[in-house]
């Protein structure tokens, strides 16, 4: 039986585990279910009742105070299990930006105009080219990012792993998971139920990719975070692999795209918890799959152009007029292995295109 050293699983497991409620979001339901006073006026116009305001109505009130911290801590806990809140992303991301946290506004504007699809039209009271124009004020670093990752794409080298540069991150984009699915305690406050020093504790912040960033495990610095899914197929998924699949239409997918036609795709992965599989799709078509392990690091080397050629064609060079593969985007795909009861998280280290 496998013996915790980290807290179990909360959602992720069959046998229904929950995670109790994060004291801080705790705290701040707490507090909303208190009562947060609107204002002098507001009470003058309602006589002696103090009225109880919760939710967005609660972070927006306190955005209009001045209390920007607070109205991005109250909707880290509105997200908390539901990340397809677009105001409240946006309403965190301009909180952020008041406090002068430009490259985390920046990723919560981005992650606002990604959920846009998913709101509900009477909730939803941005628009997209609002958002659009708030995210270009602070997107500086982001944009720098990627203009330098393109000038140098293309015969990029493998050196090692510790070697490749973190602008691989620039490139990726996640299917999203709310802040409980992504163990994003630290915002919250730390899970009070473990150790200080508890990885989820101590390091984490939503990335624009919609992973979580740490900034070091295992010997390896700058690693996303997401949550492997059950299968479509999978006889086992239980109730919460199934409302992602149902979501998603498909287990947690990576998309990347390789701007400088290299040859090879490499992957730094190590699972959380638990196993998982990693699938690498190329123009729609499985080219790789892998059982990955949570004790050692997996560098992966996947040979796209090899990996493109039909069955039982010979191995030749490309000829000009052949589709160059090795360009097209790449899909990865985290899967919980079938027949495995639990499930936690997928360490991704690095993501990136070489020549070798």
């Amino acid at each position: 039986m496998r013996r915790w050293t980290d807290p179990p699983p909360s959602r992720h497991g069959r046998a229904g585990n929950r995670a109790p409620r994060p004291a801080a979001a705790r705290g701040l339901l707490l507090a909303l279910a208190a009562g947060l006073l609107i204002g002098p006026d507001v009470r003058a116009q309602q006589g002696p009742t103090v009225r109880t305001v919760k939710g967005i109505e609660a972070m927006r009130l306190l955005y209009q105070r001045g209390e920007y911290a607070r109205a991005a801590y109250f909707g880290y806990a509105e997200i908390w299990k539901d990340i397809c809140k677009p105001d409240v992303l946006l309403l965190i991301g301009s909180s952020l930006e008041r406090l002068g946290e430009t490259e985390d506004a920046a990723v919560y504007y981005t992650l606002a105009l990604r959920t846009l699809e998913f709101g509900k039209a009477a909730d939803v009271r941005a628009s997209a080219r609002q958002i659009q124009a708030m995210l270009a004020r602070v997107d500086a670093a982001h944009r720098q990012a990627k203009a330098q990752y393109a000038k140098t794409a293309a015969g990029k080298r493998f050196t090692s792993p510790r070697q490749v540069d973190d602008l691989w991150m620039s490139q990726v984009t996640c299917d999203l998971h709310c802040l409980h699915g992504l163990y994003a305690w630290k915002l919250v406050g730390g899970r009070k139920d473990a150790r200080p020093d508890w990885i989820h504790n101590r390091q984490g912040r939503m990335h624009r990719s919609g992973m979580k960033y740490v900034d070091e495990v295992d010997g390896r610095k700058g690693v996303l975070f997401s949550v492997p899914v059950k299968a479509k197929t999978s006889p086992d998924a239980d109730k919460w692999h199934r409302a992602i699949l149902a979501r998603l239409g498909h287990p947690t997918q990576i998309t990347t795209a390789n701007p400088g036609h290299c040859r090879f795709l490499r992957i730094g992965a190590k699972g959380y918890g638990f196993d998982f599989i990693l699938k690498a799709y190329l123009a729609g078509r499985e080219i790789f799959s892998q059982r990955i392990g949570t004790k050692d690091w997996a560098d992966l080397k996947i040979d796209l152009q090899e990996a493109a050629r039909p069955a039982g064609s010979p191995a030749t060079a490309r000829s000009s007029t052949q589709p160059a593969a090795e360009a097209e985007a790449v899909t990865i795909e985290l899967v919980v292995p079938k027949g495995q009861r639990w499930s936690e998280g997928v360490w991704i280290d690095y993501l990136d295109f070489f020549d070798d």
